[in-house]
């Protein structure tokens, strides 16, 4: 009975031992389990977190690269525009240039023109001048050359007439003095008609 009774008590108290090892054990374990899940939750957190903040740094910085290019391309297609626009003012301008520069050019060429136009105008008036009066100058000497001429074989064409009527005259009063010598009753009768057609002076500078 001893033995049963030690055997028994013996086995109570490894039962409560192991029992009370067991919940020891059972605690350490949970506690360990505890520590573990806290632990292994806020590595989680801090990763999450950490993984979070990287998140949203890269968000961050997409969208600070995405303004970024926005801005660049805004700041691109701006530039652009503005020298499309630049470029049309650019041409507009030079157009307007030209366009004042052939106007003056067209211009300078019509007043150039009109000016060598009144220069030839002069010279050939001035040279048409010169030679009318050489013309006239030629014709001058050529007609008093030939009035002078014309005038010297009138004058011996009167001359020679003159001479002619002359020696006829004096021929015919040869004649007649002869026959007036010869019959002195005839005196009264003589014919004095060829003195009368001698010329006169106003007939004779008719010629």
């Amino acid at each position: 009975r001893l033995f049963e009774r030690r055997t028994n008590a013996a086995t109570i108290i490894q039962c409560v031992w192991r029992v009370v090892m067991a919940k020891s054990h059972l605690r350490y374990l949970r506690r360990n389990f505890l520590r573990r899940k806290y632990f292994s939750t806020l590595i989680q957190s801090i990763a999450r977190s950490m993984f979070a903040r990287r998140r949203l740094r890269r968000l961050e910085m997409s969208a600070e690269l995405n303004i970024y290019y926005c801005n660049k391309m805004a700041i691109r297609i701006q530039c652009c525009i503005r020298q499309y626009f630049s470029r049309r003012e650019l041409d507009k301008c030079l157009q307007l240039a030209g366009e004042k520069y052939l106007m003056k050019h067209k211009c300078a060429t019509i007043i150039q023109s009109i000016y060598r136009g009144r220069l030839d105008f002069r010279r050939a008036r001035n040279k048409s001048l010169r030679w009318n009066k050489a013309a006239i100058e030629i014709q001058r000497i050529f007609r008093g050359k030939n009035v002078q001429r014309w005038q010297q074989t009138k004058m011996d064409a009167i001359s020679r007439s003159v001479r002619e009527r002359a020696n006829s005259e004096h021929a015919k009063s040869l004649t007649m003095r002869h026959a007036y010598t010869r019959s002195p009753e005839l005196n009264k009768e003589v014919d004095e008609s060829p003195f009368s057609d001698t010329p006169s002076d106003d007939e004779l500078l008719k010629y």
